[in-house]
């Protein structure tokens, strides 16, 4: 479900119904053979990659953690 929700906010993959070998391959080889897909879903990255990435993410976890166990941290 979460990788659902997070393909609405930035289609930069193609889900699968299965992860098995022959899906994953039909997939690869589709993709292979559509540039214009390929490229659309590559050029998706550059915007989801200024959301989804450490310097974010840090701030989240980092206020999660001390949630949960509280220390002063040095500078």
């Amino acid at each position: 479900p979460e990788y659902r929700a997070l393909h609405n906010v930035h289609e930069v993959a193609v889900l699968l119904p299965a992860l098995n070998a022959g899906q994953i391959a039909v997939e690869v080889m589709r993709l292979s053979e559509n540039q214009t897909e390929y490229q659309r879903l590559v050029d998706n990255c550059r915007p989801a990659a200024q959301i989804w990435n450490w310097q974010q993410d840090k701030k989240v976890l980092l206020s999660v953690w001390n949630d949960v166990l509280p220390v002063k941290l040095p500078n």
